[in-house]
């Protein structure tokens, strides 16, 4: 758990670096309801994660940073944005700082390579929503321009959030990015 503002919160970040790549992954805190503690950590927790990616991948050759992060960033990221525009994912406050990585210089890969695409990455357990494609997009992965420039394709595997072989499958679909080594 991560502390911020004394409020605990289930934030996570790890980075790695291999063949000249600086690879981050993120878990953004969730922020639960906008009356929750949770909501402000979570802002919170976004303004140090722009500035630490400021200080690092700006710096770096090639870098990306992906994972959950709890953030629809326009309507079309929304199965419905008029119904839940306001609440939690689809707030000012939280598409404004998803926008400050991407004004420092991240762009969104799957967003820049299918700019009209309403796919999702993520979907409620609850009444069907995966068959229903009531489906959000909060999973993603930002790349800087060194490695925006080898990226040759990007996918969301709706596939993989299939129900297999009586496996219980994850709520989320992996985003997956093929890169010029």
């Amino acid at each position: 758990m991560h502390n911020v503002g004394g409020v605990a919160v289930g934030a996570r970040l790890v980075s790695a670096e291999t063949g000249g790549l600086l690879v981050t992954s993120v878990y953004v805190p969730n922020g639960k309801r906008l009356d929750h503690e949770d909501f402000p950590a979570k802002l919170a927790w976004l303004d140090t994660l722009a500035t630490h990616l400021r200080e690092t991948h700006r710096k770096h050759p090639a870098a990306i940073v992906g994972g959950d992060f709890n953030i629809v960033p326009a309507a079309i990221d929304s199965w419905n944005e008029e119904r839940l525009r306001g609440g939690i994912f689809h707030t000012d406050e939280e598409r404004s700082r998803f926008r400050t990585l991407l004004d420092d210089g991240l762009t969104d890969l799957f967003r820049h390579a299918h700019p009209d695409a309403a796919e999702f990455s993520w979907w409620d357990y609850r009444g069907g929503a995966f068959h229903r494609k009531l489906g959000l997009r909060i999973d993603f992965l930002l790349a800087n321009p060194a490695a925006l420039s080898r990226v040759e394709a990007v996918v969301i595997d709706r596939d993989y959030r299939k129900k297999k072989e009586g496996l219980t499958p994850s709520d989320h679909a992996p985003v997956f990015a093929d890169l010029e080594l």
